[in-house]
Order: C-alpha cells, then sequence, then structure tokens
C-alpha cells in the first residue's frame, strides 16, 4: 500500500492495524491473537493511539469509514463522523464517495 501511494506521491504518516480477533476455531489460527482488545472496532484504541502519537485533537478530526463499526469507533473516540456508500442512515452524515465528502466540508 505504501508503494503504490508513493508512486502517487501519496504518503502517509503512520499505518496502525489490529492483529486480533475475538472468533476462535478457524484452521491455522494463532491462538495469541485471539483475544478481546480494545484496538478492534468499533472500539477506539487505533484511533486513541494514532492521535497520542501524532498529537491530534480528535474533537477536529474525522472518521471516514464504509460501515457501521468505521462510524462507531469514530464516535468512540470522539471524531466527527461520515459514512460513505450506500447507506440512508440519519444518525450521521452521509456522502455517497469520498469526493462528495471533500466538497462538502471545503464549502
Amino acid at each position: 500500500m505504501e508503494t503504490l501511494l508513493g508512486e502517487k506521491e501519496a504518503y502517509v504518516d503512520g499505518i496502525f492495524f489490529c492483529p486480533h480477533h475475538p472468533d476462535k476455531g478457524f484452521k491455522g489460527e494463532r491462538t495469541e491473537y485471539k483475544v478481546e482488545c480494545d484496538c478492534r472496532k468499533p472500539k477506539p484504541g487505533l484511533i486513541l493511539k494514532a492521535a497520542e502519537k501524532y498529537n491530534v485533537d480528535l474533537s477536529y478530526s474525522w472518521m471516514l469509514g464504509d460501515g457501521k463499526n468505521d462510524i462507531k469507533a469514530g464516535l468512540n473516540a470522539g471524531c466527527n463522523v461520515a459514512l460513505l456508500g450506500e447507506d440512508n442512515n440519519t444518525i450521521y452524515k452521509h456522502f455517497k464517495n469520498l469526493s462528495q465528502f471533500i466538497y462538502d466540508i471545503l464549502k
């Protein structure tokens, strides 16, 4: 991902991911990762970790996502949230695509 972004002169400061999954019973799974954690969405652990590392005020930040767990994680972290895709939920701002979101927040 970093290479593909770099080829287009786009760069990220950091990549955060959760290796955990609470469901067990799959062939070849690594049991040390089968735990409940605070970094798996909808919990806000990774967002909070990134905010601390980069000194980000989450009340001015946006969590964009294409699923309800993305939105819940953003809300749990204290972010503004926007759902991208084809959902008509009226609880939070909804945009059909990233271009629509950017246009709306910049106007």
